[in-house]
């Protein structure tokens, strides 16, 4: 198989930042039920969501 180094390495579970499947790790909830929520709560409460979003991702990227 032939590699290509030039292409970035995806993670296997993180779409964005990885805070659904971060939380979904932590909870035991399946993350496309977290996904689920948190697109509805952001029709509903978008600054609220976008920032618990952004601060998610900062605590479980340092998490690792």
């Amino acid at each position: 198989m032939i590699q290509d180094y030039n292409q970035p390495q995806v993670p296997s579970r993180g779409l964005l930042f990885g805070t659904c499947a971060g939380i979904s790790d932590a909870s035991g909830v399946p993350a496309i039920a977290i996904r689920a929520a948190a697109v509805i709560a952001l029709c509903f409460w978008f600054k609220l969501v976008l920032l618990a979003y952004c601060g998610g991702a900062i605590f479980y990227r340092f998490r690792r």
